[in-house]
């Protein structure tokens, strides 16, 4: 919401999911996300309890593709196919955006939820240490990759009016950061979000199709009950998420295009007027104040 003072929801659902994407590593406080580096855009298009109109979820996707994001995660799902919510996810896909959508949390006999039952989107469901899928996870062939989702800790908002329990409070410069355990898809989508971020840091020349298809390809079969098909299975899609292996695979795929940096820009506003921290390949890290982007 633009101008909002917050963008969560009372039970700190949202910063809980940031946190799993990209807390920050090395400030000696609380955890550490799968992608510290990131950067995030939050969007806020849910009420206060979690709930909202699919077409505001599809405003708050098409802001963020036009923002210049790469990956976008979704934590939200509903019963029914939207006309508006499709065509939002068609609209990122085709500016090159790679969606992830978490599968839901309905168990193995509810129906699917959208719009990560949509080809388009790249579906995650839940398992837990011990590679069981999460009894609340939802069961089906849309489902792409299993990723952990049970009893993960982030940080949590210091407003959270909910009934879960804070299980850490860390106290830095006169603040106080919550962090606590949820369970769900929710926790699973950001964990993938996260890994495809780490993926296009390794390689940022791969398309969204490509990363998806690293994801699946790479994901890790052992320590399932039972073989999973060639295409997939409706308990955990491809297999489990294989990070490592992922991003490996990404860097092993690293082929510097012509006219590279030409193509790798990729600045918000335009113009601008700031200090940008760049990598060459094979070289240190470059600083430069970019005046006019386009000049």
């Amino acid at each position: 919401s633009e101008g909002a003072t917050d963008v969560d929801l009372k039970d700190g659902h949202g910063t809980h999911v940031a946190g799993i994407i990209g807390a920050v590593a090395d400030n000696g406080i609380g955890i550490v996300g799968v992608a510290p580096k990131v950067r995030l855009l939050p969007i806020h298009v849910l009420d206060s309890e979690g709930s909202g109109d699919s077409r505001d979820v599809a405003r708050g996707i098409r802001y963020a593709t036009d923002s210049g994001a790469r990956v976008i995660n979704l934590s939200l799902g509903g019963s029914v196919e939207s006309t508006s919510l499709t065509s939002a996810v068609q609209y990122a896909v085709e500016k090159g955006v790679l969606v992830v959508a978490a599968s839901g949390n309905g168990f193995a006999d509810s129906a699917p939820k959208w719009p990560a039952a949509s080809d388009l989107t790249l579906a995650v469901t839940s398992t837990d240490i011990n590679n069981n899928v999460g009894l609340f996870a939802q069961r089906g062939e849309y489902i792409d990759i299993a990723a952990p989702g049970v009893s993960i800790c982030s940080a949590i908002s210091s407003y959270t009016d909910a009934a879960y329990t804070t299980i850490a409070s860390v106290s830095f410069n006169n603040k106080t950061y919550d962090y606590a355990k949820f369970s769900g898809t929710s926790m699973s989508g950001p964990v993938v979000a996260g890994v495809c971020a780490l993926i296009l840091e390794a390689n940022p020349w791969l398309s969204a199709a490509q990363v998806k298809q690293l994801i699946k390809e790479t994901a890790r079969t052992d320590n399932f009950t039972g073989v999973i098909p060639a295409l997939g299975s409706p308990l955990w899609g491809m297999g489990k998420l294989n990070a490592y292996a992922a991003v490996q695979e990404a860097l092993a795929l690293v082929e510097v295009p012509e006219n590279s940096l030409e193509n790798a820009w990729n600045v918000y506003p335009n113009p601008v007027i700031e200090l940008l921290h760049f990598t060459l390949v094979d070289e240190l890290p470059k600083e430069c104040t970019v005046v006019d982007a386009q000049g």
